[in-house]
């Protein structure tokens, strides 16, 4: 519950705009220079700051701006803090995920070790080869995230914005359906297998001062930890793509995990990295 409320608090605080849902209309202040490290598209009406990721192709686009390194080092400095405590209570896309998953079906979970090859894939290919190659924010065309957070929104508000969508709208439309219905089967698809954000942060995991901690020699390898993940991570095998949200602590027997969140800890495991 307290996670909950801190991601509703968290949504709000980055998009407080929200009489802008009503008009349709985008802030445009100085805030918007200001990149947070979580998953809120730039065009959502609501959205006071800018998304690293497209800030990223912008920079990548121009062929004499070869990487945005404020961007990539915000990512970097936030990450060596906090770890992806952002992933877990601040990104309003993974909490809009978190949403769709209580929808009642048959739930898949697959060891996100597996997921891997994809997030790298997408980000390599799509945030920096192909923005470098055609001059285009190919991420963002297709990123889920901007289509419910951006132009859901924009087409309640005014729904003839539909008379002026180009064909590319429809495709965009596919894969936000696509990952609404592996949202309701699978944990936080996208952060799973897409997210170019987590696959930056996860690039900067080993130098973090926070994260899980694992006392192998408590650890029973009883699995529980897994089943209740919200990223269908193994701590018992691996921190990757940990998000910090503490489930697995209250459900391991043995009290073998340790949460780490820079200055407080929360579990009784002793602090071994994995």
């Amino acid at each position: 519950m307290k996670r909950i409320i801190m991601q509703i608090l968290s949504f709000f605080t980055i998009n407080p705009h929200l009489k802008n849902y009503l008009v349709p209309e985008l802030y445009q202040g100085s805030l918007k220079k200001i990149c947070i490290p979580s998953l809120n598209c730039w065009s959502c009406p609501a959205a006071s700051f800018s998304c690293p990721i497209g800030a990223i192709q912008n920079f990548v686009s121009y062929s004499k701006y070869l990487l945005s390194f404020y961007t990539i080092g915000t990512l970097a400095i936030v990450m060596s803090l906090t770890g992806r405590f952002f992933c877990g209570f601040v990104c309003p896309f993974g909490f809009l995920q978190d949403i769709i998953h209580k929808i009642p079906a048959k739930k898949v979970k697959i060891d996100t070790n597996k997921s891997k090859f994809s997030q790298y894939f997408f980000l390599i290919i799509f945030v920096f080869f192909l923005p470098w190659l055609t001059g285009e924010p190919w991420f963002s065309k297709i990123c889920p995230s901007g289509f419910f957070l951006a132009s859901i929104p924009f087409i309640i508000a005014d729904i003839s914005i539909l008379n002026n969508v180009s064909y590319f709208f429809y495709i965009k439309t596919v894969i936000a359906t696509i990952f609404f219905y592996s949202a309701i089967k699978i944990s936080r698809p996208f952060c799973q297998y897409v997210c170019p954000i987590g696959t930056i942060f996860e690039t900067f995991r080993p130098f973090s001062f926070s994260g899980i901690k694992v006392d192998k020699d408590k650890c029973i390898k009883c699995k529980k930890c897994f089943r209740v993940c919200i990223m269908d991570a193994s701590p018992y095998k691996s921190p990757y793509n940990c998000i910090q949200c503490g489930k697995c602590i209250k459900e391991c027997p043995t009290k073998a995990l340790t949460i780490k969140y820079l200055f407080y800890s929360y579990g009784d495991a002793s602090y071994e990295k994995l």
